[in-house]
């Protein structure tokens, strides 16, 4: 969570995909950007029940950030221009590279995707088992991204720790 801390205190604009217990929305909030907009496909009374989403809401509103929760899908919705894009959704190959082509353009300064190391070279399935699924995994979506845009963007840090989090930056 310091990770994602530092880098929200860089940047004035935050886009959130995959809110869950809110525990990377508290970090992300905690660098005090002016504006942050997070999206989730489970509503908020879902995300209450697993987090304190509704408790974070009111701490942007007391220390003025523009903070909104929006009930939709990463991959229906056009975003915002935004310094960071934060991607926590649906760990399998083909939701993140959707999620990469579909919002790259919006993004002025880093991508941080989480769990990159737990999924590097495997998606994950959810059913009832949360059974692994075989497939490409994220590394291989953001390696692909890379490729279409290598005069754009690089890896700046790849962590293995806490299930992976690498952050992409913009270099043009």
């Amino acid at each position: 969570m310091p990770v994602l801390k530092e880098y929200a205190e860089k940047c004035s604009h935050i886009t959130e995909f995959g809110v869950n217990a809110a525990n990377s929305t508290a970090a992300l909030l905690a660098g005090f950007p002016q504006t942050m907009r997070s999206y989730d496909i489970q509503t908020l009374k879902e995300l209450h029940e697993a987090g304190d989403l509704e408790f974070l809401l009111e701490a942007a509103q007391e220390n003025n950030i523009d903070f909104q929760f929006i009930n939709k899908s990463s991959v229906q919705i056009e975003i915002e221009p935004t310094d960071l894009l934060f991607i926590d959704t649906w760990h399998v190959y083909l939701q993140l590279i959707q999620e990469l082509r579909l919002h790259y353009s919006k993004v002025r300064r880093y991508i941080i995707v989480h769990d990159t190391e737990i999924f590097k070279d495997k998606d994950i399935r959810i059913n009832y088992r949360n059974e692994e699924s075989p497939g490409r995994g994220l590394m291989t979506a953001i390696n692909d991204f890379l490729n279409e845009h290598s005069e754009d963007w690089r890896i700046k840090k790849h962590y293995t720790n806490n299930n992976g989090l690498t952050i992409l930056e913009r270099i043009s």
